[in-house]
């Protein structure tokens, strides 16, 4: 399911985005979010629930777009649906050297039930 997420935490710290009721995305399933940046750009994520532990990606693979929402998970890499492309779904980097990397995004659970993202990728704040 697809949606376009535009909700702030109750802070108003509007660098985190609401996503959804950890209920809404059960253990070993990934769920594709639309998010927007400060400038209001829209933002494909990919959200993996991996034992209860939330990762945020980007959805869109850098070899030909495939959404990685889709693709196969095992342990926490995911594979492109598409062409098989790997990444971690921790840092969004390749698990071979020399592979290219997708942003990564960090979450939290606010209440003990709300998952919030980060709009600010990971990879920028180093």
């Amino acid at each position: 399911m697809k949606r376009v997420i535009d909700s702030r935490d109750k802070d108003g710290n509007n660098t985190w985005c609401y996503l959804c009721h950890i209920k809404e995305l059960p253990p070993g399933k990934s769920q594709q979010f639309t998010i927007r940046d400060e400038k209001q750009s829209k933002i494909e994520i990919a959200v993996f629930n991996v034992e209860g532990k939330f990762h945020a990606i980007s959805n869109t693979c850098k070899h030909e777009g495939g959404p990685l929402s889709q693709g196969i998970l095992k342990g926490k890499i995911v594979t492109c649906p598409w062409h098989g492309w790997k990444y971690s779904i921790i840092d969004g980097r390749a698990p071979h050297k020399g592979g290219d990397s997708v942003k990564s995004y960090e979450t939290k659970i606010i209440n003990d039930e709300e998952i919030y993202v980060n709009i600010i990728p990971r990879n920028l704040r180093k």
